[in-house]
């Protein structure tokens, strides 16, 4: 498996050959001091692959096609994402019973999860519980609790940026979606045969 750095390295050499109108959506790396300001204001720590992919771009643009699951946040909508999200679970009672405090998985929110993609509400999200599950990356529909299996999670940040990048690079699938050029020249993913007015991208 690649490191973060490798993977990224691959996903911008391929979209730069493949999907040059992708260029916009490669945002400039975040700094370490930017990172450090975020764990602190969060409490939380974040995972070592999440940092190295922060300080290679710090997240995409809203509605980015770029990758096959949510666009990743900034730095700073990780921040303001969370925020608005314990408030949220929070205000489900007085006694905040709606935020997660155990081991469990099933929460709509837990205080010890960080998101780092929305698309609409629903979230990917990395547990930064200590203990064996620590840094797995989960899925959180809008209106659903969270899920870390098959078809939901990764075992880590890394392992999921590497399977974009194999993907994209080996003419793969990435959970049956293959990538695919809108008429403008941008990247969606779709299975095949989904949308006529979508073409595949050539290798």
């Amino acid at each position: 498996m690649r490191k973060v750095s490798e993977a990224w390295s691959a996903i911008d050499e391929w979209l730069e050959r493949r999907v040059p109108a992708s260029d916009p959506a490669r945002h400039a790396p975040a700094t370490r001091a930017g990172i450090a300001a975020a764990e602190q204001a969060l409490g939380l720590k974040f995972p070592a692959d999440l940092v190295e992919s922060l300080l290679c771009h710090d997240g995409q643009p809203r509605y980015c096609g770029d990758f096959p699951g949510y666009p990743l946040l900034p730095l700073e909508d990780i921040v303001s994402t969370r925020q608005m999200l314990m408030e949220v679970a929070a205000s489900v009672d007085e006694d905040d019973e709606g935020i997660g405090r155990d081991d469990a998985d099933d929460w709509w929110w837990h205080e010890q999860w960080l998101p780092i993609a929305d698309l609409d509400g629903s979230v990917q999200l990395l547990d930064c519980r200590p203990g064996p599950g620590y840094g797995r990356l989960g899925s959180r529909p809008k209106d659903d609790v969270a899920h870390f299996g098959p078809g939901w999670g990764w075992p880590d940040f890394a392992t999921y940026l590497d399977a974009v990048a194999t993907a994209m690079t080996q003419g793969g699938d990435f959970d049956g979606m293959v990538p695919h050029l809108t008429d403008e020249g941008e990247l969606r993913w779709a299975y095949p045969d989904e949308d006529p007015e979508l073409t595949l991208v050539p290798r």
